[in-house]
């Protein structure tokens, strides 16, 4: 990606915005530091690294949703004692900073959210690190590929169920 591409990525998209809403807010610089951000990682940053750190991320992340999911379930009292986050749907999450809860299960399934609004979320993320780690050679045995797969499990998504099936069929 060029210095031009983004700047032009960034320029369309403040474009956008005022041909729609005819006025700026903080939001559309927010977008503009994301591209520029963006930007700039991609030219310090190689592939492989991305693919390595990403991989690793999501895999610490994978551990410590299950554990919260697992907390939920053993302590269903605990959403009543950390706080609470409330999306743009107002859904209630209680927050563990690396994880969250529902709040309020009569609502929604019970399932593992992560970081992310939703377990669908969720199931994306856990997939493409589970193709960047199977990408590498001998990796059926690691750490990360079975806390990757068990988070995905405890989300009950059925595309992600799917699609973590299609990819373990392609890489063995």
């Amino acid at each position: 990606i060029s210095l031009l591409m983004a700047v032009t990525l960034c320029v369309m998209s403040i474009a956008t915005h005022l041909a729609t809403e005819s006025q700026l807010n903080l939001k559309y610089f927010f977008e503009v530091m994301v591209i520029l951000q963006a930007y700039l990682i991609c030219t310090v940053v190689s592939v492989e690294d991305f693919k390595r750190a990403f991989t690793n991320i999501m895999a610490v992340l994978a551990i410590i949703s299950v554990a919260g999911f697992a907390l939920r379930y053993i302590y269903p009292g605990i959403v009543n004692h950390i706080p609470v986050l409330t999306n743009l749907s107002d859904m209630q999450y209680g927050n563990l900073l690396l994880t969250t809860i529902p709040h309020d299960v009569m609502y929604v399934t019970f399932r593992n959210y992560g970081i992310f609004r939703e377990p669908g979320v969720y199931q994306f993320f856990l997939n493409l690190a589970l193709i960047f780690l199977l990408e590498k050679p001998n990796t059926f045995k690691s750490w990360q590929m079975y806390a990757l797969l068990l988070a995905m499990v405890f989300t009950f998504s059925t595309a992600g169920y799917i699609i973590v099936i299609a990819i373990l069929l392609v890489y063995f």
